[in-house]
């Protein structure tokens, strides 16, 4: 008898541990407007077309499988979703890996807390007026939960065309071209990592390229610094909007420097500051072999100084 009700009683425990999983588990605990952002999707989820996207997170607690993700502007009706054809969103999880190409959404697990970046592309289309959003996530056992946010019109901005990227660089007529000795030396690849494929001056866990400057007799205040690789023609600076990727400016000892990047990317860094200072930028190793490159710095006035830099 005694042996019947132990078997019982773990036949009960079983079968409640069993619909409690498989019961509804997940919960939207927030969704937030990060603004619009860099360029990562085109129309239908295509290639980058030149505009900025939105950008939302949303956090999801609770211990299942979420199957798809729908986001919809309350204040115009229009709607995204994680397998759209038309309104596409898209969905990365906290890794920063896209979880749904070309529309597949993988199912993506939750164990406790996770948080997903949804991007929707062209954010002054998106959002034209201040408008309401609401991110619903759809579980595989078919249940959902949902949280909003507030979103606010967005200004059209769309990126400057390639040969409009450097612009501030080329053209001499503002201050024409400084008297400030400038040397250049490129000491190839460091163990550190300061810069990435964006133009925020941020890490990407790929070790940098380095460029050392020495800079004297500059009276006026550095305002930009472009670096572009003379073979590939790539350039990474530190003017933001223009779509280059970001080339962090750095003074001290490379093992524990000062990053002079403002948020943004910019820099204003006084004559007394730039004495030694070194560019950080990413790149990859079929653009490095070989490689020469052109230092280009700008001053406040308006002048120019432009160097090359070789191994």
């Amino acid at each position: 008898m005694r042996k019947f009700i132990i078997l019982a009683l773990s036949a009960a425990l079983l079968s409640f541990a069993a619909t409690a999983f498989a019961g509804p588990s997940l919960k939207v605990e927030s969704l937030n407007y990060t603004g619009a952002q860099e360029d990562e999707i085109g129309r239908r989820g295509g290639s980058p077309d030149g505009t900025k996207d939105a950008e939302f997170t949303v956090a999801v607690s609770g211990a299942q499988a979420i199957k798809s993700i729908t986001l919809r502007n309350e204040t115009t009706g229009e709607e995204w979703s994680s397998s759209g054809r038309r309104n596409f969103l898209l969905v990365k999880n906290a890794k920063g890996e896209v979880v749904n190409e070309g529309g597949n959404m993988k199912p993506v697990p939750v164990l406790l807390v996770t948080k997903l970046t949804l991007v929707v592309n062209d954010a002054a289309e998106a959002i034209p007026e201040d408008s309401r959003f609401t991110a619903t996530v759809e579980m595989i056992g078919g249940e959902t939960s949902s949280a909003s946010t507030e979103a606010a019109a967005v200004r059209s901005f769309r990126k400057p065309g390639k040969d409009d990227r450097d612009k501030k660089f080329r053209d001499e007529k503002r201050g024409g071209r400084s008297g400030a000795k400038i040397t250049a030396k490129y000491t190839g690849v460091g163990k550190y990592d300061f810069a990435g494929q964006k133009e925020r001056a941020a890490a990407n866990m790929n070790p940098d390229s380095f460029i050392e400057l020495s800079i004297s007799g500059a009276d006026s205040a550095i305002t930009g610094i472009s670096v572009t690789n003379a073979r590939s023609g790539k350039t990474w600076d530190t003017i933001p909007g223009n779509g280059n990727p970001a080339a962090v400016i750095l003074s001290g000892r490379l093992s524990s420097p000062k990053k002079l990047n403002n948020k943004d990317g910019s820099i204003s860094i006084k004559p007394g500051q730039a004495k030694k200072l070194y560019v950080a930028f990413d790149e990859d190793k079929k653009g490095r072999g070989g490689a020469q490159y052109t230092v280009r710095v700008l001053f406040e006035d308006g002048q120019l100084a432009e160097v090359k830099a070789g191994k």
